[in-house]
């Protein structure tokens, strides 16, 4: 079961990330110097390059596991159920900031309404998970459709991204937010087959090739906030989707540990 030695990678590349996360904010001028702005966001590209590389050797490793069943049922977890009812109620409440930022200037279109919407359904999706962990047990088979609701709202905001940065010059968009979002569409995916059972390409393998790079985003991102909050004192509200991901990578964390010390071989 050679997906496990994803776990060496990631620790010290997630740490060596976030230094570098870090560093940017650290270094993230006042006022509107673009020449400095893109120097700042220098530090998030060598941190973004760290976390490709880190998926690169995941998929060395990933490839070569021939034994991990792709089938997993879920023991009770009381830590990667706490970590999935955050990241619901950090989704639910960017979500809801953005509709009445929206509709207050009068910039809603059709996209965002339904971006709304699908971020709405994917909150209540990751409480339907907390409540798979914390009973443990895959008790929503039959829900597969509405857990798809999950990674159609990631890829939508991936999809805002690219329309809020057309006209940016390349070095003045920051890339964590537009990795993370890539990876966690393709993790909440694979994270929708594991809870209905369904069949399908190895999702436990993908837990680690897609959602160990996931958490070091999620927590090189937050660790960078964090750290913003308490130098420039920037409200929440200012940094909800950096505490998205780092909910989602701290629950992407407490998952692998669990599939790691209980998870099956094929023959098993």
């Amino acid at each position: 079961m050679k997906s496990k030695l994803c776990w060496i990678p990631f620790i010290p590349l997630t740490v060596a990330a976030a230094v570098f996360r870090v560093i940017e904010v650290l270094n993230k001028p006042i006022g509107d110097n673009a020449s400095a702005q893109s120097f700042s966001y220098f530090f998030s590209y060598i941190a973004t390059f760290i976390l490709i590389g880190m998926f690169i050797v995941n998929i060395v490793f990933v490839a070569l596991d021939k034994k991990t069943s792709p089938v997993y049922l879920l023991t009770r977890n009381v830590p990667t159920a706490v970590f999935a009812m955050l990241s619901a109620a950090t989704v639910a409440s960017m979500t809801t900031l953005n509709f009445v930022l929206g509709m207050q200037g009068s910039t809603m279109d059709t996209f965002g309404f339904i971006t709304a919407i699908m971020g709405l359904l994917a909150a209540v999706c990751l409480v339907f998970v907390g409540m798979s962990h914390l009973q443990g047990r895959n008790f929503l088979p039959r829900m597969g459709v509405l857990f798809l609701s999950m990674p159609v709202w990631a890829g939508m905001m991936l999809i805002r991204e690219f329309l809020n940065n057309r006209t940016l010059s390349i070095m003045s968009i920051d890339p964590f937010v537009l990795f993370s979002y890539s990876f966690a569409m393709i993790f909440l995916f694979k994270l929708s087959m594991i809870l209905a059972t369904v069949k399908g390409k190895n999702p436990v393998k993908a837990v680690y090739l897609y959602g160990m790079p996931l958490a070091g985003f999620g927590i090189s991102y937050g660790a960078g906030s964090i750290v913003d909050m308490i130098r420039d004192e920037i409200h929440y509200s200012e940094n909800v989707r950096a505490f998205i991901f780092l909910a989602l990578g701290m629950y992407v964390v407490s998952l692998a540990i669990e599939l790691t010390r209980l998870s099956r071989t094929n023959e098993e």
